[in-house]
């Protein structure tokens, strides 16, 4: 699935109709058309926070002094998985970058 601007979709549609007259703009299929995007359903996007695990070394807070942290929320973990437990960001950023 790829989110898309409808409204731009449909404006370069338009544009693209209107130059190339293969569908005259006073005909149903013209309408018809325009219309199959407008009636396309929308979806639910969520913001996907990148982010990296940070190995700390904190001798006063933890007891054995090294720990790692998200690069995102900066709360700790003992474990190293794919999303951090308390923000949910996806642990695929390259470490010292802001890139997936």
């Amino acid at each position: 699935m790829r989110p898309i601007d409808a409204d731009v979709a449909i404006k370069n549609l338009k544009e693209w109709l209107n130059q190339t007259g293969i569908i005259p703009k006073d005909t149903s299929y013209y309408w018809e058309l325009l219309g199959c995007i407008e009636d396309t359903p929308t979806v639910d996007v969520k913001t996907v926070i990148h982010a990296h695990w940070v190995d700390v070394n904190d001798f006063v807070n933890i007891g054995n002094g090294i720990h790692t942290e998200c690069s995102h929320c900066h709360t700790w973990s003992k474990d190293k998985t794919n999303y951090c437990r308390f923000c949910g960001a996806v642990m695929d950023e390259k470490e010292g970058s802001h890139e997936s």
